[in-house]
């Protein structure tokens, strides 16, 4: 057999090697990815069941509309989930309910507020509340 000839060969089996070794690493961070991921959504899960955060959140961000007819006081954790197992990669969800401010003699109410969270891997310029109508 020539030098040229081992030489290809060489060639062809070094270049699937690369391959086969950066397919590996793609695959390794991907894994390392979703880890990270899932590390982040059962931190922003755990972060906002607690009480005083989930306030602090929804006195934030919710909409004033909503904001001033909930008594934040009495907010407590729902345990369902309506996220879709094939995207809670991307997405987390938490249900809260709260009692309504008695208006105007009225008593108060039950009321719900689902959140959504996206994970994003970069800084978000703005958040987006969307409200049914």
């Amino acid at each position: 057999m020539s030098n040229s000839v081992i030489l290809k060969n060489m060639s062809k089996t070094t270049s699937s090697d690369n391959n086969q070794k950066k397919h590996k690493e793609t695959k390794t961070h991907n894994s390392h990815e979703k880890s990270n991921m899932a590390r982040h959504d059962a931190f922003v899960k755990k972060v906002l069941e607690n009480p005083i955060a989930a306030c602090e959140f929804l006195d934030e961000f919710l909409p004033a509309e909503f904001r001033n007819i909930l008594d934040l006081n009495t907010l407590k954790i729902e345990k369902e989930s309506y996220v879709e197992d094939s995207l809670k990669t991307k997405l987390s969800d938490i249900i809260y309910s709260a009692k309504t401010k008695p208006n105007a003699g009225a008593a108060s109410e039950n009321a719900f507020v689902y959140c959504i969270i996206e994970h994003v891997r970069h800084e978000v310029a703005h958040i987006k509340s969307v409200t049914g109508g």
